[in-house]
């Protein structure tokens, strides 16, 4: 189980930045694509709130359209860049693990 304590007024510029489609993606470690900011929107949805009230917000439709064409172009831009940076090179993921310090 994990606790979250959250700005509210962070979180609920997070729920008003999701309704209109707009995030942002955070650096984080271990997380290899980053995290997006509309993360919090998710922890209302299926959280529990421990006391009080807080809005159960759904997967806005404006976010469902944006989110999804910016990972895939992510996506798209970091194959393209192993596939001219690397694979054309021969150079494969296990020789640079294995050449790292």
């Amino acid at each position: 189980m994990d606790v979250h304590y959250r700005d509210l007024a962070d979180v609920e510029r997070r729920m008003r930045e999701a309704e209109q489609g707009e995030f942002a993606i955070e650096p984080l470690l271990f997380y290899l694509a980053g995290i997006p900011t509309y993360v919090v929107v998710a922890e209302l949805s299926l959280g529990q709130v421990l006391s009080g009230s807080l809005p159960r917000p759904g997967y806005p439709d404006a976010l469902r359209s944006t989110a999804s064409r910016i990972w895939q172009d992510r996506a798209a831009m970091t194959l393209h860049y192993a596939r001219k940076a690397y694979a054309e090179r021969g150079n494969r993921a296990r020789d640079l693990v294995a050449a790292a310090p």
